[in-house]
This record gives structure tokens, C-alpha cells and sequence, in this order.
């Protein structure tokens, strides 16, 4: 039978080890990575433990820069929400400064955030990475085959075409698939549209298992410095069945022949 002087020993010994145990936030926050989506302006800054903001200045300027300039660089702002991720969506005149930059950079002062142990970052610099547009819904409207293909960011047409497939397919069949060039679909923000002629719209209602495939560059996001374009994706389609009755809309009789 163990003693109680052992197992009072023994608890002194675990306690010791649990204090000597390092605290992960006791190390100064660092910088992870710095992505912009160059379309919608959507940048999102991580750190390496949760942090909120301190007093120093956070800001995106070429990599040549040495001081804050409010009239060629942008601020960013870190929430008061105790996170690693923290996101900004940059105004179109921000957007604007940061396509006119020589490799975009954020720039981290000291002291610009702090973690839960009350430990504040040292100066960093990260290089600001694009993000690519992917594609994340494909929508077909079976009454009048309207399509309509949703990103990630707000897009501009690229080149290549939307082929409408039956399945995993791996190479586009003219008899059995759809094919959109992509100069012929409609942009808006983050949305491709395009609408089917009948035989296509047929085509297409018809597959079992429909899926929307696009090639590299078939999109782009981001313009000037700032511009990257869109890597082969695939997505499966969602249906909108036709639920409207056909209506009449109209009747003529001709008076003179009946």
C-alpha cells in the first residue's frame, strides 16, 4: 500500500511539473501570411496565436518602404476580437494604392498586437500573396436554362470555355456535353451568367449527374500589380426544376378564314 507521505510527494512532483509546463502565448505573436483577394479588396492577415490590437500600425506598402505614408499606403486594422484570422475588406481607393505598389508588403510595427499573455509582437514584414478566384456554385434554372456560376471573388471573363458535362468526364464530348465560350457569359461581382439555347438547355436537363467544368485563366481577379487568374476547377450543378405552369398568354382568331 502506498504511503500518504508518497502520495503527497508525488503530488508536490506533478505540481512542479505542470508550472514548469511553457505557456504557448508566452512568445511574442509573429506574422503567418497575408492573402488579398485582389477583386473584392477582402485581405486576411493570421498570426501565430489569437491576438487583438496594441498601439503600433499595421499597413501594406512596396517592399522598398521604410516608413508609414498615408498618401501611398494602406492601413490595417486589427479587431478587437481575440483571433489568429483577422479580416479587412479595403475600399475601392485602397485597392487602387495597392495595384500601384512594387511587390505589395504588410508591414507590421512593434507592439501592433497582443496575445493573451500580455506579450506584443517585435517589427515584421510578409510578402502579401494573392488569392485565386475558385469556383464555389453552379446554379442551372431547368425552365429557361439560365445559368449562373459563383466565385470566390469578383471575377472578369478570362478566355477558354464552360463545358457542361455529364459526370466525371475527363475531355469534352460534342455530342453529349455543353460548351459556353466564356466571351459569351456575363460578369458581375463574383457571378458568371449565360443562359442556353433550347437544344443546349435539353442537353443539359438531361444529364444525370451534371458538373460545370472551367479551365485555367477562363477567369480573372484583380487588375494591374494586383491580377491573378483562376486554376482548372469542376463543380457539380444544382438544379432549380421548372415549377411555373405554362400559361396562355394570348389568342388571335382571324376573322376572314377563321
Amino acid at each position: 500500500m502506498i504511503s500518504a507521505s508518497k502520495c503527497a510527494v508525488a503530488l508536490v512532483l506533478l505540481g512542479a511539473l505542470t508550472l514548469a509546463l511553457p505557456d504557448a502565448d508566452a512568445a511574442p505573436p509573429t506574422l503567418s501570411s497575408a492573402s488579398l483577394k485582389p477583386g473584392n479588396g477582402n485581405l486576411t492577415v493570421t498570426f501565430d496565436s489569437a491576438v487583438t490590437a496594441s498601439s503600433g500600425q499595421i499597413y501594406i506598402a512596396s517592399a522598398s518602404s521604410s516608413s508609414y505614408s498615408s498618401s501611398t499606403d494602406v492601413l490595417f486594422t486589427v479587431s478587437s476580437l481575440s483571433t489568429t484570422s483577422h479580416t479587412s475588406n479595403l475600399s475601392s481607393s485602397q485597392l487602387a494604392l495597392v495595384r500601384g505598389m512594387t511587390t505589395p508588403t504588410l508591414f507590421m510595427n512593434g507592439s501592433a498586437v497582443v496575445n493573451a499573455s500580455s506579450e506584443t509582437n517585435v517589427a515584421g514584414t510578409i510578402v502579401v500573396t494573392l488569392a485565386k478566384p475558385s469556383l464555389s456554385l453552379a446554379e442551372l434554372t431547368e425552365g429557361d436554362g439560365s445559368f449562373t456560376l459563383t466565385f470566390s471573388d469578383d471575377i472578369a471573363v478570362g478566355s477558354g470555355n464552360v463545358d457542361i458535362r455529364d459526370g466525371s468526364v475527363a475531355t469534352h464530348d460534342t455530342t453529349t456535353d455543353v460548351r459556353v465560350a466564356a466571351s459569351d457569359t456575363t460578369v458581375s461581382n463574383d457571378a458568371m451568367t449565360f443562359t442556353l439555347g433550347e437544344a443546349d438547355r435539353q442537353k443539359a436537363i438531361s444529364m444525370s449527374d451534371p458538373y460545370v467544368y472551367l479551365p485555367a485563366g477562363a477567369v480573372t481577379a484583380g487588375t494591374g500589380t494586383i491580377q491573378t487568374s483562376f486554376d482548372a476547377d469542376s463543380a457539380q450543378v444544382s438544379d432549380t426544376a421548372d415549377t411555373t405552369n405554362p400559361a396562355l398568354s394570348s389568342a388571335n382568331i382571324h376573322e376572314g378564314t377563321g
